[in-house]
């Protein structure tokens, strides 16, 4: 039976429990960096994105409340929040991933969150790379956007391409774990997909394409 290439792992809700951003997003609140505003969106972005199709073009270029914060702070809120994710590691995963590390296969993180919130994950489990939305700075202070396109969707579906090209492989030869709809295109694309914790709508199709699902629980 082929075994895959190199294998590409989302990370909220599949590595670990829960969302990084919504982690790092209360933690800055608690320490005053943003506004309370920016806090009261969170619940109607998780909505949008668990049960519906979000607008990516309007609702993720801009966040004016997350401008002006310099990157010492945001790295180290970034650092302090790890310390939380760790505990919610699915130890289930975090074995597999093992398993494909001491097999020589190269494991990439593939995330629709912000690079800085999640450069942790690189070094706690020995990562190959980060494929994620890049949170853009200006004369080092956040600008309140993303440097080039989010990776949601077809984007991330892009850019896990790209980096199988350079590793000379093609998508059929990867392997992908994610818990949303919302990575049903490259859910489609890999050779091996395997649905994690997913939500409904995923579900419902990993069990009409007899996707192996795994069902995690943390500590």
């Amino acid at each position: 039976m082929n075994k895959p290439k190199a294998a590409f792992f989302d990370i909220d809700h599949t590595v670990i429990r829960g969302s990084s951003g919504r982690h790092f997003l209360t933690s800055a609140f608690r320490k005053k960096i943003i506004p309370f505003k920016m806090l009261c969106n969170i619940p109607f972005y998780y909505f949008q994105y668990r049960f519906m199709h979000p607008d990516w073009e309007n609702w993720t270029k801009k966040f004016p409340h997350f401008a002006g914060i310099d990157r010492q702070t945001v790295c180290s809120i970034s650092g302090e929040c790890f310390d939380v994710y760790k505990k919610t590691i699915f130890p289930e995963i975090a074995s597999i991933i093992k398993d494909y590390k001491e097999q020589g296969c190269p494991v990439y993180f593939a995330t629709s969150s912000i690079d800085i919130f999640v450069e942790p994950f690189m070094d706690h489990f020995e990562a190959d790379g980060l494929i994620s939305s890049k949170l853009e700075f200006i004369d080092d202070k956040t600008s309140g956007g993303f440097l080039g396109e989010p990776a949601f969707g077809k984007e991330k579906l892009k850019k896990v391409r790209q980096k199988a090209e350079e590793l000379g492989i093609g998508l059929h030869e990867c392997a992908f774990y994610s818990d949303s709809i919302h990575d049903r295109p490259l859910m489609e694309t890999a050779g091996f997909p395997v649905a994690v914790n997913p939500d409904k709508r995923l579900k419902k199709l990993a069990l009409e394409k007899n996707w192996p699902i795994i069902e995690p629980r943390a500590k």
